[in-house]
């Protein structure tokens, strides 16, 4: 089951987008190019991909003749080798330059981001630091993989459903009551994200497929619906307050896409996502969005001392974007393959 879930190709075009939508989002505001709408829902899109994947590998161990334990154990290895590497690497350049310049990158909040703890700083006392702003997710992503294989592996299969819906219709309520925006950055706001990807690689596993199917038959009118409603939400003034309902298309979006992902996307979207560009861009994804804001940071640094060259917003724009993508493919090409090879030791 999970061998396949594990290799959907057009979920990588769906990686890509979500990261560009980051990308975007925060590039266009910064070089005054204009807003990106919902760029920064890609982040929750990426949640749900997550929480669907990893209860999918978690699922198909326990379905061996290994101890939980060791499971865990090896679990927690092989998310570590794919995560921790060029995570600390960056955060260990920004350390030495800090010592180089003299000039405390992180404000005294570096504890924070070493220990995978930074939605904690955002929510109690704001954005600190540009270059590690996108590093609250990866925050909640690490949280949730330290709980999430000890309840999964332990947890009786019959109750695996409930717990998932369950963490789903609780983080709804939270957010309904905790409408403040500093709520957002704390695990249970995501849990419901993480969590309807972890029912739906649950219904594929135990073959929902009258559910399953429904949601791929209706995927275009889900799509056009959601994205009409999270937009007029967004808009218009008399549904503000509308949260619940704007939660919900937010959960029934990207469960689709997964859906459609899975079973296959067709005609023009399901050739865009097949691009080759398009599936590399979401195989890298995980530096794009790792690496995005520091490159912002460096530009904005050398757009200061440069000053016999004149840069307008456009040029440093394309730049900003190219060198993302270099950076990211460097990246993996240099540091992140060796350790993902790695992984193959652990391999139940």
């Amino acid at each position: 089951m999970s061998k396949r879930l594990q290799s959907i190709p057009q979920l990588d075009g769906i990686r890509c987008i979500c990261a560009f939508m980051v990308i975007m989002f925060h590039y266009l505001y910064r070089f005054d190019l204009g807003k990106f709408p919902f760029g920064e829902r890609g982040v929750q899109i990426f949640f749900v991909i997550s929480g669907f994947l990893i209860t999918a590998i978690l699922m198909e161990q326990k379905d061996t003749v290994r101890s939980r334990l060791f499971l865990v154990k090896n679990f927690i290895i092989k998310r570590s080798l794919r995560i921790f590497p060029i995570y600390y690497i960056l955060l260990s350049v920004w350390l030495v330059v800090s010592l180089l310049s003299g000039v405390d990158w992180y404000k005294g909040n570096a504890i924070y981001y070493f220990t995978y703890t930074s939605n904690m700083l955002v929510y109690y006392k704001g954005w600190q630091n540009m270059q590690f702003g996108p590093l609250w997710t990866l925050a909640i992503e690490e949280q949730f993989y330290l709980i999430w294989p000890c309840i999964i592996l332990f947890l009786p299969k019959k109750k695996e459903v409930w717990l998932m819906v369950l963490l789903v219709l609780g983080s709804l309520a939270f957010k309904f009551v905790f409408t403040d925006e500093k709520y957002a950055r704390l695990l249970i706001s995501q849990i419901d994200m993480l969590g309807i990807g972890a029912l739906i690689a649950y219904m594929i596993k135990y073959e929902y497929t009258f559910i399953i199917n429904i949601v791929y038959t209706l995927r275009m009118p889900i799509i056009i619906i959601t994205t009409t409603l999270l937009i007029t939400f967004k808009y218009w003034a008399v549904f503000r307050e509308a949260g619940l309902v704007y939660n919900i298309c937010m959960l029934a979006l990207p469960s689709t896409l997964v859906i459609g992902c899975y079973l296959g996307f067709k005609n023009f979207f399901g050739f865009f996502l097949n691009l080759r560009f398009v599936r590399y861009m979401g195989k890298i994804s995980y530096g794009l969005y790792l690496y995005h804001m520091s490159i912002l940071v460096v530009m904005d640094m050398l757009s200061k001392k440069i000053t016999s060259i004149y840069f307008n917003n456009v040029v440093m724009f394309l730049i900003s974007i190219g060198l993302t993508i270099l950076v990211a493919h460097l990246s993996y090409i240099l540091i992140e393959k060796r350790f993902i090879r790695l992984k193959e030791k652990f391999d139940v």
